[in-house]
This record gives structure tokens, sequence and C-alpha cells, in this order.
């Protein structure tokens, strides 16, 4: 303890160093979606609509999703172009309007009707998901309606002329009742009704964004935080015959790197995440030690700072583009897609989301055996 608390003290002495820890990923966060912002109101969000249907009630749906307010754009492309853009990441999601979408209302039968594909980034999902979930609402609102009228007047044997004409005027009255306000607003799940995520194209998750910035920049600033390895290297043979030895000091070291990174972490929560359970918060502290281990690993290789910094660098992309479906892959190679499920990152964001503690013992299965790699090395290399 008495090593750490050194450690610590001179850790401190290096305010801007121990600030730069403290702060960068959180003012990035700021700065990169105030950023993010300006440029949405001067580009609009590009969004594909591909409507398989035809019919009257999908071609309402499709205008009046071009008629929304706000900063998106539709594109009109067929199906293959759509596959192509939002695997290169050019639009923001895609809705495709099946074919039978207007008999599966009409007949009361909920089936997958709507695909949503979504690139990584997407940042209008929820905006239009909610659209045409208010519209199918909306119709199958009607439609239920009038077949409700319908089975009454037969129940009770109601004189009238044709099931035809009785079943259009009670559509056309309920439809009345949602102007000039609707009759209700709908707080949508996502794995209840006709609208359904394709899943098979890229990730099936929304994946937060600030989550995403804080991966990274995090992860690259914990790397340059561990270049120590890299500069006391001269002192490792001197350590290591010292009496406290050169893991236990390594240890110590990261102790104390561990302690800054984490106030980091609980920083970010509080200011971004406060809202959720203590379940987020434990998972952002396992990936501070996650990303320490790693780091240790990366800096035994290394004996020049330069180096070491662009490894990090080219590492901490490499690490978040393996991440939860941020590589483009096709629908051929989705064995890589079941490799790369299991990369640092992706069990990091799997373990934010998720309820299952088995991405938190994963996360420090990882650690533990990433610093053991760490810490072999260095004794291989100072034997």
């Amino acid at each position: 303890m008495r090593m750490v608390g050194r450690i610590f003290y001179l850790m401190i002495s290096k305010p801007l160093l121990l600030l730069f820890y403290l702060l960068t990923p959180i003012v990035l966060i700021i700065v990169i979606n105030q950023f993010f912002e300006e440029g949405q109101k001067q580009v609009g969000i590009p969004i594909i609509v591909i409507d398989e249907d035809h019919t009257e009630l999908s071609e309402t749906i499709v205008h009046r999703l071009k008629n929304m307010e706000g900063n998106v754009r539709f594109v009109e492309r067929n199906f293959e172009q759509a596959q192509k853009l939002l695997l290169q990441n050019e639009v923001d999601s895609v809705f495709v309007i099946k074919e039978g979408f207007h008999d599966s209302l009409i007949t009361e039968q909920k089936k997958e009707m709507i695909e949503i594909w979504l690139s990584p980034y997407s940042l209008a999902y929820g905006i239009v998901r909610e659209v045409i979930a208010s519209e199918v609402m909306r119709y199958s609102s009607d439609v239920k309606a009038a077949n409700d009228v319908i089975k009454y007047y037969d129940k009770h044997r109601v004189p009238y002329e044709s099931d035809e004409q009785l079943w259009k005027d009670a559509y056309e009255y309920t439809e009345q009742q949602w102007i000039p306000k609707p009759l209700m607003t709908i707080n949508y799940e996502q794995d209840e009704g006709l609208i359904q995520p394709d899943g098979t194209l890229l990730e099936k998750d929304q994946v937060d964004f600030n989550l995403k910035i804080w991966v990274f920049f995090t992860l690259f600033i914990i790397f340059l935080s561990c270049d120590w390895l890299v500069r006391e290297r001269h002192l490792f043979s001197r350590i290591k015959v010292s009496y406290h030895g050169l893991s236990r000091y390594v240890i110590q070291k990261s102790t104390v790197l561990f302690i800054v990174h984490s106030s980091q972490a609980t920083l970010s929560f509080l200011l971004f995440y406060k809202s959720r359970s203590l379940n987020e918060f434990l998972a952002m502290i396992l990936f501070i030690i996650l990303s320490l281990s790693i780091g240790v690993v990366i800096a035994t290789f290394f004996g020049r700072k330069e180096s070491y910094y662009i490894a990090s660098l080219f590492i901490a992309i490499l690490l978040l583009s393996s991440g939860s479906g941020n590589l483009p892959l096709s629908l051929e190679m989705n064995w890589m897609t079941d490799v790369l499920s299991w990369s640092p990152i992706n069990v990091f964001i799997e373990s934010f989301y998720s309820l299952s503690w088995l991405y938190h013992v994963w996360l420090l299965f990882l650690s533990v055996f990433f610093l053991g790699i760490g810490l072999w090395k260095l004794r291989v290399t100072y034997d």
C-alpha cells in the first residue's frame, strides 16, 4: 500500500496529466455531439423506405414519412442499392414495407411485415420507427373497429345493407376520430407488433452513440497512460531483483491508473448514464480493468514510445471496429460475425445493455487473461 500511495502522489503532482486522463473522454463526447448536431441541421439524415406492397395504405405511410418535420432526408433506391448503401454506412437506416402488409392489417394478423435495417451509427431510427408504428397503430385500430362493428351487428342481428358498406362506414368514422389529434399515443416495444428489425445485415440492436465515443477515447487514453512500461524499461532489471519484484510493481502502478480512470468512468456515468442501473456502471469499471490489461500487454512489445503510441491508436481503432457489428460484413460471412461477437469491445457493449452477469464474468476473465500474458512476457524478457 505504501508503494501505491507513493505512485499516486507522483500522479497527482502532475495535475495537467491527471486532468487529461479524467476529462478528455467527457469533453470529447460533448464536443463531438455538438458538432454532430450542427451538421444535422445543415444536412438531412438519409433514410431509405422501400414499398414492396404498393397499396393505398403503404403509399400513404411513405407519403407521410416524406412530409415529416425534422432533419430527415428520404432517398429512393431499390432493394439491392439499399443493401449496398447501408453496408457502406451511406444511409442511416432502411425501412422495407413487405408485400402483404395491407392484407395482414385487414385480416388482423400480426406478422413481421416491416423490416428495419440499421447502420451502426443510426440516429433517426427511433424517430422514423415511431412514425411508422403510429401509422400502423392508426390503421390497425380502424380495421379492428370496423371488424368489431360487423361482429356486433351479426351477433345482435341488426339489419344493414351489406358487409362491405357497413365495414367502410365504420372504418371511415374511426379514421375521422384521429383528426385533428390522435386517439392515442403509443410506447413502441421492439419485440411486439408488425415492425421488427431484420437483424440479418448489420447489428440487431442500436448501440448508444455516446457509449461508442466513450469506449474509443477511454481505451486509447488508457493505452497512452500505459506508456510508463515503455519509458521505464531500463529500470525493470533492477526492479525485478528488488524486494517488491517486477510483477508486484506493475500491478501496483496499474492499480493507481485504475483509480484515476475509474474516476473518469464514474464522472461519465453520472453525466451521461445516471438514469441507468448500477449494472451498466459495473460494466464500465470492468472495461477500465480490461483496457489496462490490454495496454500492459501491448506495451511489453515496444521499446520506443513513438512506435507504442502509433500501435495503440491502431489497436484501439481495430478493437472498436470489431465490436458490435461495425465491420461491413456480408451475409456470407456470418461465421466472422459470430467470432467478433466475443471480441473485448463487443463483450463490454453486451454487458452494458444485458441483464445477464455472464458478460461481466467474461470481461473479468479477459482482464485476468491479458494481465497474465503481460506479466509473463515481462518475466520472460527480464529473466
